[in-house]
């Protein structure tokens, strides 16, 4: 906005159309966000008086508050961006019918949506208003009553913020004054000191400087520690199992069966292996007197 100014004789559908938007935001009534405001606000106010709900109270002042603030910050868009003369670059102009059109559209309901609240029965009952309703019973809710105190107090805390706005901006605009209130000004300047928060004593005090570390620390000293004694471990049980059960016991027993085996063929199967003649006779002479001896003996019993 430092590079606007005196746009309003260049723009001037942009600048009545934003004039309407912004008043709808400011909540000066009769436009439509002087409606949708005083209802959150008149809802909260009967929740603080008929439950004594402090929460009703707060959210009553606070939204006050922030009406008087939203009028006086959109004040100073105002008299920044439309008032004085131009301070940029080029040649602004109107938007096309493109950009002008929809502008023209959304600043009428800007202006008149907020109507179809009304208590009119037969309104309600049909039509727009019908069809954007819903049933507050099904919420378990009732609605709130317009209350025509809050609503005035409301409306002149955001005159209020438009009379302060136009105070501070009418006269030079390009002139910030809210640059030269101090304290106040550094704060927003330095957007409430959150990047500092965040970048200094979050992001580098805290999280580079002292939870990395220490991470890494952990990770030095601890899971790698603890992955290298896995490892050791798991290669000395590897070597020992290789060394006694794999060489040892296993091939050990292979062996042990392969050597019986060679020694029960060299020196036993191979002598019956003989080829003689004679010694196969006798062998199954032997086979049958021990087949004989045998079902006779069971015979007897």
């Amino acid at each position: 906005m430092s590079d606007m100014g005196g746009l309003k004789r260049y723009m001037p559908v942009t600048f009545v159309t934003f004039v309407v938007g912004s008043f709808a935001l400011m909540a000066i009534p009769p436009l439509a966000g002087f409606w949708s405001k005083d209802e959150v606000l008149a809802g909260a106010l009967a929740d603080a008086t008929g439950d004594a709900s402090i929460t009703g109270w707060l959210l009553v002042v606070v939204g006050a508050i922030g009406g008087m603030i939203t009028a006086f910050y959109m004040t100073r868009v105002l008299w920044l961006v439309f008032a004085g003369s131009f301070r940029g670059h080029g040649h602004p102009h109107e938007s096309g019918p493109a950009m002008a059109g929809p502008l023209v559209a959304l600043a009428i309901p800007a202006a008149l949506v907020g109507f179809i609240n009304l208590p009119f029965d037969r309104f309600h009952s049909s039509g727009f208003a019908a069809w954007t309703m819903f049933d507050l019973d099904y919420f378990g809710g009732h609605p709130a009553h317009f209350f025509v105190p809050l609503a005035l107090i409301t409306t002149l805390l955001a005159v209020a913020g438009v009379v302060i706005g136009t105070l501070l901006y009418r006269i030079v605009p390009e002139r910030e004054p809210m640059l030269r209130m101090g304290w106040v000004s550094n704060v927003l300047v330095n957007k409430y000191y959150l990047d500092n928060l965040y970048t200094d004593v979050i992001t580098h005090r805290t999280l580079r400087d002292r939870v990395a570390p220490a991470m890494y620390w952990v990770n030095d000293n601890v899971i790698d520690r603890a992955v290298f004694g896995a490892g050791a471990l798991a290669g000395r049980l590897g070597n020992v199992t290789y060394k006694y059960a794999d060489q040892r016991a296993i091939d050990g027993a292979l062996n042990g069966m392969a050597g019986g085996a060679w020694f029960l063929g060299r020196n036993v199967f191979r002598k019956l292996q003989s080829g003689n003649v004679q010694l196969y006779a006798g062998g199954m002479f032997l086979g049958v007197l021990v087949f004989a001896v045998a079902f006779a003996a069971a015979a007897f019993n």
